[in-house]
């Protein structure tokens, strides 16, 4: 149940984040925009999804800055909560299982399997967008 209760509680606040900074800041965001910040913004809005899930995979970003950044964005509501939703999975999991497995070390090896293989979907499905993009070139 506590996984349950943190992906639920996860989302939530990650939901809030993205629309606090949408209402917020994406006005002086648009309004002080440059040529940088235009082409990224352009292709979060294109390729939103993609890049939130690779962001919520990789550990290095913090959680709450992937929120803000991506509501001071012009990417798709639809496309960060898709994302996140299914890109916090494996993090969640670990650390929950992990934290688990001190007291019942079986719970180890589902975590390190479960890790391995959405790692593995992650990559692939990182490969093809990447290859489509080269396409598109």
């Amino acid at each position: 149940m506590g996984w349950i209760y943190t992906y639920i509680g996860e989302n939530l606040s990650a939901t809030v984040a993205f629309f606090a900074a949408r209402y917020f800041g994406r006005k002086f965001v648009k309004e002080n925009e440059n040529a940088f910040i235009k082409r990224y913004d352009e292709k979060l809005r294109c390729c939103g999804f993609e890049t939130v899930f690779m962001l919520r995979l990789i550990p290095l970003f913090p959680f709450d800055f992937v929120n803000y950044a991506s509501g001071l964005s012009a990417i798709r509501y639809r496309s960060y909560i898709s994302a996140t939703l299914l890109g916090v999975i494996r993090g969640l999991t670990a650390y929950i299982f992990l934290g688990g497995s001190l007291t019942n070390p079986y719970l180890l090896i589902p975590t390190v399997i479960l890790f391995v293989l959405i790692s593995w979907v992650a990559h692939r499905h990182h490969k093809k967008q990447m290859s489509e993009v080269t396409k598109m070139k």
